[in-house]
């Protein structure tokens, strides 16, 4: 019978220890998810006791970035497991490359179980990095077990980790912020320069292009994480993300106004009948996705339809010859591809930084931003 006891604790620790990687002071960042292993809890009622007493059969994973598009019915578990290869004590910082995941906890199994939690509704009044992180420590020759628990009911479910030194993370955090901070400025000073132009010249297009730009700021400082750790607190963001189809929907509502207004779409009177009805149904239904909840993983659909459509509406223009129609064709092309990356890569459809590893989901349209001044009226 002790002979049975001890096969099954070997058989428990080679699954408990299965795809181990192995790091050192030269591992400034690493992929965690192509060697961890995956578990999803469809009834969402598991611990991380049950977790660890009953053997959960985690599958090996070979992908760098999990989408599951919107997904607020199931858990997703995370297997990781670290070794440290030096003599002397190491320390790592566990990043999770996402700030809208509604909740991400982390737990080291080593410690008794030790949890921290995170997520987009975890206000953290010490904490100055836009994604969750968690600080690893592992003492000479070290062998850990730690798992992650991701789950999103507001918000699509994209699951990215690495593993990375402390400077090295630190360094990157600082340019990162940087970089955003100057890309907000810019887009601040943008809609400003624009709002003064329509002052004086009383042109409609400017002023939904300027309606627009701070449409698209106020998605952006949503979506990359600014609103949560400098501006409102998790009851407030709570609030804003109730209304997360208003979110999506203004700047591509204005961009409707200002096509109709720019390229004088009466002139193309059946075109113009089907954009006057995306105007009066794109409000309707952002009425229908703040009262219900059935039916949120759909909310970007018509959006994305207006899009497509506004994009045909352009590319009719210009061969009928509408000069204006020129001047914003391009700006279009990049604004809609973009934007059709990004509404397949939340929906889990497509994942970008497979085919585009340089492709960064913080400037997403913002190739369109400067298309109106760049080519005047």
């Amino acid at each position: 019978m002790s002979y049975l006891k001890i096969i099954f604790l070997l058989l428990v620790s080679i699954n408990l220890y299965a795809n181990i990687i192995n790091i050192n002071e030269q591992t400034k960042s690493i992929e965690i998810l192509p060697n961890s292993e995956i578990y999803i809890d469809k009834n969402r009622n598991l611990t991380i006791e049950d977790i660890i007493k009953q053997n959960v059969k985690f599958e090996k994973n070979n992908k760098e970035i999990l989408s599951f598009g919107y997904s607020p019915d199931f858990d997703v578990w995370i297997k990781i497991v670290l070794k440290n290869d030096l003599n002397k004590p190491i320390k790592k910082i566990l990043e999770y490359n996402n700030p809208l995941t509604t909740n991400v906890d982390f737990y080291d199994v080593n410690k008794n179980n030790y949890f921290q939690k995170d997520g987009l509704l975890t206000q953290n009044k010490d904490k100055y990095v836009i994604n969750p992180i968690f600080e690893i420590e592992l003492n000479p020759n070290e062998e850990k077990v730690y798992f992650v628990k991701a789950s999103s009911y507001i918000t699509t479910l994209i699951i990215d980790l690495k593993l990375w030194n402390e400077n090295s993370f630190y360094q990157k955090e600082i340019k990162h912020q940087i970089i955003l901070s100057l890309f907000f400025g810019a887009m601040f000073i943008l809609g400003i320069y624009n709002l003064f132009i329509y002052l004086f010249t009383r042109d409609k297009s400017y002023l939904y292009y300027v309606i627009y730009i701070f449409g698209l700021i106020a998605h952006h400082l949503v979506y990359v994480g600014f609103t949560k750790l400098y501006m409102f607190n998790s009851k407030i963001l709570l609030d804003i993300l109730e209304l997360s189809s208003v979110l999506v929907a203004l700047p591509v509502y204005a961009l409707g106004l200002f096509t109709k207004s720019f390229l004088q779409t009466n002139q193309y009177p059946i075109l113009n009948k089907i954009l006057n009805g995306f105007l009066i149904v794109i409000p309707i239904s952002i009425l229908f996705f703040i009262f219900t909840d059935d039916y949120d993983k759909y909310r970007n659909s018509l959006t994305m339809l207006f899009l497509l459509f506004l994009m045909i509406v352009t590319i009719y223009g210009a061969i009928k010859r509408n000069k204006q129609a020129y001047f914003i064709l391009f700006g279009w092309f990049i604004f809609l591809s973009s934007g059709m990356l990004m509404f397949l890569s939340s929906s889990g459809v497509f994942d970008i930084k497979k085919f585009f590893p340089l492709f960064n989901r913080n400037f997403i349209c913002n190739g369109s931003n400067n298309f109106f001044n760049c080519f005047g009226k």
